[in-house]
């Protein structure tokens, strides 16, 4: 991952808390499409603050936890059946002691669209045991909320006009993996504007951007959403999804 890349992560670690949260239900589901059990190993790459290695640790016997921020990785949630390791996913190989250590699934949250193919290959060949999966997920405002459609075109004012593939649809396919099965738990989530302004910066591609103008992006997403509040509240809706894709 490129220096500049790590930065922006290191930048938006302390608004990282204001990433939606996975439901727990979501981890009830994913462990049962996973068919998890006590013996399972999962591989969480670019893990961040750990959200799924935490929600699935009591499922199984052991997630490999890979991040290349510091920053992020000192705000991870400890647990017996976890471990952090500093380290660059797109700097193969894996780092000892799991060089050549095979896992069941590889869990991938927010990130596909930062790791380069030919790392995730070489990961593949060396760390899943065969026939086992690559998931990509994450928890996002689902679009039956109201005001999201106002809240995506303030803050993508403030982005870098990028386009991402964040489901990793067509650089798994490119390496031989199709989707298999899916797992989408919606649920209520309503917000304040104060929160709604840290979630805008927890996102690396504009947060730079925001920093520079923020008390005039507080304003006009303000005035665009007061419509939407309702005593102070905006309603809302999530969805925490995940694809689960094999190598058939």
């Amino acid at each position: 991952m490129a220096e500049h890349i790590q930065k922006s992560f290191d930048i938006v670690s302390d608004s990282y808390r204001y990433r939606l949260p996975y439901h727990r239900k979501f981890f009830e589901a994913l462990s049962e499409k996973l068919t998890l059990t006590l013996g399972a190993k999962i591989l969480d790459l670019c893990c961040g603050n750990g959200q799924l290695s935490v929600g699935l640790a009591d499922k199984i016997r052991k997630s490999v936890a890979i991040d290349n921020s510091s920053a992020m990785l000192s705000a991870a949630t400890q647990h017996p059946n976890i471990l952090y390791l500093n380290h660059d996913i797109n700097s193969p190989p894996l780092p000892p002691p799991i060089t050549n250590e095979k896992f069941d699934h590889f869990l991938i949250g927010r990130a596909i669209h930062w790791i380069r193919a030919g790392s995730l290959e070489d990961a593949i060949a060396k760390n899943l045991t065969a026939g086992g999966s690559i998931v990509t997920c994450a928890t996002a405002w689902s679009p039956n909320t109201v005001w999201l459609r106002d809240f995506q075109r303030v803050r993508s004012a403030y982005g870098d006009g990028e386009k991402r593939d964040t489901r990793g649809e067509s650089k798994l396919a490119r390496i031989g993996f199709s989707v298999i099965d899916r797992v989408d738990v919606r649920y209520r989530l309503n917000c304040d504007l104060n929160f709604l302004f840290n979630h805008a910066m927890s996102y690396s591609s504009s947060t730079k951007k925001i920093r520079t103008d923020l008390d005039n992006f507080k304003k006009v997403l303000a005035d665009r959403l007061r419509p939407f509040l309702r005593d102070g509240i905006l309603l809302g809706e999530a969805s925490s999804w995940a694809l689960i894709y094999r190598s058939l």
